[in-house]
């Protein structure tokens, strides 16, 4: 194997997708290699974008000279309205990680072949 590629393949495992370091035998269900890292990926990608979207409203009401006590209920409408924004997040990011887990299940270039009526590379 390339020396590259094995240090690319090592730097991909540190990145929080352990399914993609494991070895996959023929006979893996589809569930465990797709559905789950599709899924875990989508909670922890809408968990980082929302402490990222608290964080910004935080910044911003300091900005405007606001406490954390004035601000933490006005964000999203309050705890609901959190709750709403989280599971948009995380329904809306399940396509994306669904396409790249069957890219990479399928091989790189398969799935764009199957999409776009070009031959697949054999």
């Amino acid at each position: 194997p390339h020396p590259t590629k094995e240090s690319a393949k090592s730097k991909l495992c540190k990145r929080g997708t352990p399914a993609r370091c494991e070895p996959q035998s023929p006979d893996t269900p589809w569930v465990i290699t797709l559905v789950y890292p599709i899924l875990y990926q989508s909670v922890l990608f809408s968990a980082v974008l929302t402490v990222a979207y608290v964080l910004e409203e935080v910044l911003v009401g300091a900005w405007h000279e606001k406490t954390l006590g004035e601000v933490l209920p006005e964000i999203a409408g309050g705890p609901r309205g959190l709750a709403t924004v989280v599971w948009v997040l995380f329904v809306a990011l399940i396509p994306y990680f669904a396409y790249r887990e069957t890219d990479r299940a399928l091989g790189e270039t398969r799935l764009r072949a199957l999409l776009f009526n070009a031959r697949p590379a054999a």
